[in-house]
Parts: C-alpha cells; sequence; structure tokens
C-alpha cells in the first residue's frame, strides 16, 4: 500500500510502499522507513488519514517536524497512513505527497523553524 514518509532529519516527504495487511510484514516495513518502533499518533484532522511516529523519537532524535493540523511537534521520523470507516483498520494514505508537504513545517535540530 502506498504511504507518505516524513523524514525528519534529512527534511524530506516522499512516497513509499508497503505491505498491505496488518500483520508483522507491514509493521517491519514500517520500522526500517521511520528508523525505529512506532507508534500512532492521535488521528489527525483529517479525514481518514493517521501517522505512525518513532516512539524513541524524543530519546533518540532531536529533529522536529510540525503539522498545520496538529497543535504539538512531533519528533522523529513518520509514516502517513489511510483509515478505514471503522477507524481500525488501516490502508493507504488519502493525501498526496504535495497536500502533506502543504501543512508540513520542518523544524530542524533542537526543534528550531528551518526555512
Amino acid at each position: 500500500m502506498r504511504v507518505i514518509v516524513i523524514n525528519a532529519k534529512e527534511q524530506t516527504i516522499g512516497e513509499a510502499e508497503v505491505p498491505d495487511s496488518q500483520g508483522l510484514d507491514m509493521l517491519k516495513a514500517v520500522y526500517e522507513l521511520i528508523g525505529g518502533g512506532c507508534d500512532i499518533v492521535e488521528r489527525l484532522p483529517i479525514p481518514h488519514d493517521n501517522i505512525f511516529v518513532d516512539e524513541e523519537g524524543l530519546y533518540r532524535q532531536s529533529f522536529y517536524w510540525h503539522h498545520k493540523r496538529y497543535p504539538m511537534p512531533i519528533a522523529g521520523s513518520a509514516v502517513v497512513f489511510g483509515r478505514r470507516n471503522d477507524g481500525d483498520n488501516i490502508t493507504g494514505s488519502t493525501e498526496t505527497v504535495e497536500e502533506v508537504r502543504d501543512q508540513v513545517t520542518f523544524m530542524g535540530q533542537g526543534g528550531r523553524i528551518d526555512r
């Protein structure tokens, strides 16, 4: 399935493919994309999308970014997934790379805004 990858350290946003399953293969692919274990962040106020972030991003990295529809800066890299109407199952992202780029501001190391 198509996902959007936000790389905080490299300050890039792009697409990737992960296995279309709810199991271990999908989680392994996400771990590789974000560089560690992952945790789900509250649903973004974007219809049908969630983000998975590096659960140790605050401890291991000091590269931050901010999503204009989420109240707090986020540490580390993330993967944007879609969610099905039942809210429990994930699917490919409904957002385009360009839409995500318009909503993300990279804050650099230590939380400074890099423009």
